[in-house]
């Protein structure tokens, strides 16, 4: 190989060295898990209680579905 073939070779062999360090090193601080744990009361709790359909209810298809209950929601959560 030429000297110039060479420089050339490590050129690109060092561009993806540089590239795959750069691509994961930052996942690794993106993505690391924090030290604080929550408490459960800090964890919302999010529900909801399906009143119709029952479950053993048989429904057909091509009709609209109507599913009624409650759930956790308010206007402070909005979700």
């Amino acid at each position: 190989m030429s000297a110039e073939m060479k420089m050339t070779y490590h050129v690109v062999i060092d561009l993806i060295v540089i590239f795959t360090l750069l691509m994961f090193i930052p996942n690794q601080t993106l993505f690391g898990q924090s030290s604080i744990e929550l408490s459960p009361s800090a964890i919302p709790r999010e529900w909801i209680k399906i009143a119709t359909p029952i479950t053993s209810q048989n429904l057909s298809a091509g009709k609209e579905l109507v599913i009624s209950g409650q759930s956790s929601d308010n206007v402070v959560k909005n979700c």
